[in-house]
């Protein structure tokens, strides 16, 4: 009977270790009053700062002044701390999901972006464009890594990401942060999201953000802080099982 229960619970517990990996992932919502590692670029007169609504609740407020300001302070480019790298492939996230709200003047259109460490870092994916309202209410933002994709052309900077798988891509994830920008045929049309290292259009806007998580939920379904995937009880339930018939086991 050991020899059947070694295995299980050796097993159950890898299981477990899983889950927890995904679910301890890193999250910002910036309650202890700090930045949490997100910021700009190092030439900036417009650092990003904390602020505080009438319900107590602490954001992240990241300001940009268009084509006149300093380089990093020109655009949206709001850049992860390094917590954030890390293998999302083995983690098993399917988006990154945050909320924003636009008190700037003009709509924007926000992307998860991302390079990897197979391709010179600067290299990047970004996500589909979300469209951002300049209406100052809180909207629920889901950057879906799934599907949808946009890589920097063979001619963009650094080592092309289209030499790599999108596992491979998500497996070594460097340099996470969120723009605003429009993507053009060749992605080199215009300034967008991953043009360059600052990356972004030059705008004038204020954003808020809060609340940034990495999720392992289905896209389009309800998502769970803390997952507890079906096989941890299919395990359980076995364990249990085979508890119950030892002890019956050993009352005969």
């Amino acid at each position: 009977m050991k020899k059947i229960f070694k295995p299980l619970f050796a097993l159950a517990a890898a299981v477990v270790c899983t889950s927890t990996f995904a679910s301890v992932a890193p999250m910002s919502d910036f309650e202890d009053g700090t930045t949490q590692g997100w910021g700009k670029g190092r030439r900036v007169e417009l650092p990003v700062t904390i602020g505080m609504e009438d319900n107590g609740n602490h954001y992240l407020r990241y300001q940009s002044n268009g084509p006149d300001a300093e380089e990093h302070d020109k655009r949206i480019a709001l850049l992860a701390g390094k917590e954030w790298r890390g293998n999302y492939s083995a983690m098993g996230v399917t988006s990154i999901t945050a909320r924003m709200k636009n008190m700037g003047p003009k709509d924007l259109e926000m992307h998860a972006a991302f390079g990897n460490s197979l391709a010179d870092l600067r290299t990047r994916f970004a996500t589909e464009g979300i469209a951002l309202a300049a209406d100052g209410e809180w909207h629920d933002m889901v950057f879906d890594l799934t599907n949808n994709l946009h890589q920097v052309s063979l001619h963009g900077h650094g080592k092309s990401s289209a030499l790599f798988s999108l596992d491979e891509v998500l497996g070594n994830i460097v340099n996470l942060r969120f723009t605003h920008g429009t993507f053009g045929e060749t992605y080199l049309e215009r300034r967008g999201p991953f043009e360059g290292y600052n990356a972004g259009e030059e705008i004038i806007a204020d954003l808020w953000i809060d609340d940034i998580k990495l999720s392992t939920a289905p896209i389009g379904s309800e998502v769970s802080n803390v997952p507890l995937p079906g096989a941890v009880w299919l395990f359980t339930s076995a364990i249990a099982g085979l508890s119950i018939a030892r002890k019956r086991k050993q009352t005969l």
